[in-house]
């Protein structure tokens, strides 16, 4: 660790000047190609940013092995004085690390509407997706924020977007975590006992979803599209040459296929990923699955 970057850790404009007109390297990097500025992104100190930036700092380095950059940094934190600092120095919006998260994904994940409004004014594409093709809209959904995807929505976001095969849709019409499980061994997901995976997510509560699933439709959203993913309700016994949906198949085992209506079929059931709670918890989930059926019925369901 160079003397500035410890420097910027510490969020010391101070010592940063120092070191800066005794002439260190604003662009020193760790071996893994962490900088000065990125630590400071990440402390939060705007001082520290704009000296780094006024000496030349290269807003769009980007770390070795995991591609992220500055910007990425203050997105996640948040820090929108220096989101907006970064962005006014030229920082990339349309980066996406090795494992495809963007500037505008990160800041979909937390929830971060304002600081999307910035990311969206400085060019960034609502309907972009990440290296591993994950569009923002359905990424909002499997981590709750439902608020966000209606910004998306107004926005003008594609209805459509889809993520590791599971589009918006089906992500709104119930619990789609079957589906994503390569996509979260991929993107770091830790294994917890029991086989499955620590996420981080927080499911959409169920009686947010009939609300989101009716603008969805409002929006364009295909009611008839199908996940493309495979998955397995006991992927123990091995994967089924033929998916549950297909012609001549067994109707059970790949759940390649499933339509939003048979994910929220599937979940107001209480089948498989929804835990029953106490009897007014239960009932709460059937009834709202019961008004998200009955939306996708309305709207064309097959």
């Amino acid at each position: 660790m160079t003397p500035l970057i410890r420097a910027a850790e510490n969020a010391s404009p101070t010592l940063v000047n120092r070191l800066l007109h005794a002439g260190a390297d604003a662009d020193a990097s760790q071996a893994n190609g962490l900088t000065p500025l990125m630590v400071a992104a990440r402390t939060g100190n705007l001082d520290v940013v704009r000296a780094l930036l006024t000496r030349g700092a290269d807003v769009n380095a980007a770390t070795t092995e995991v591609a992220a950059t500055a910007l990425m940094w203050a997105v996640a934190a948040p820090h929108r004085a220096i989101v907006e600092a970064l962005l006014d120095a030229g920082a990339d919006v349309h980066v996406s690390t090795s494992k495809g998260m963007t500037p505008l994904l990160t800041a979909t994940r937390n929830g971060d509407i304002e600081t999307a409004r910035l990311l969206l004014a400085a060019g960034a594409d609502i309907n972009g997706v990440g290296a591993d093709g994950t569009h923002a809209l359905p990424f909002a959904i499997i981590h709750g924020r439902d608020d966000f995807a209606r910004f998306l929505l107004d926005q003008g976001a594609d209805p459509n977007g889809a993520m590791a095969g599971v589009s918006a849709l089906h992500a709104a019409a119930g619990v789609v975590d079957r589906w994503l499980v390569h996509w979260d061994r991929a993107h770091g997901a830790a294994r917890r006992s029991g086989g499955r995976r620590n996420t981080g997510r927080v499911n959409l509560d169920a009686d947010r979803r009939p609300r989101l699933v009716e603008a969805l439709l409002r929006h364009g959203a295909d009611p008839n599209r199908r996940i493309t993913t495979t998955a397995m309700l006991m992927d123990y016994i091995g994967y089924p040459k033929k998916g549950a949906f297909e012609p001549f198949a067994c109707g059970t085992g790949n759940l390649r296929g499933a339509t939003p209506l048979w994910v929220a079929a599937f979940d107001a059931a209480g089948s498989g990923f929804y835990r029953r709670g106490d009897g007014a918890d239960a009932e709460r989930h059937a009834r709202a699955g019961a008004e998200v059926i009955q939306a996708l019925l309305a709207a064309g369901a097959d």
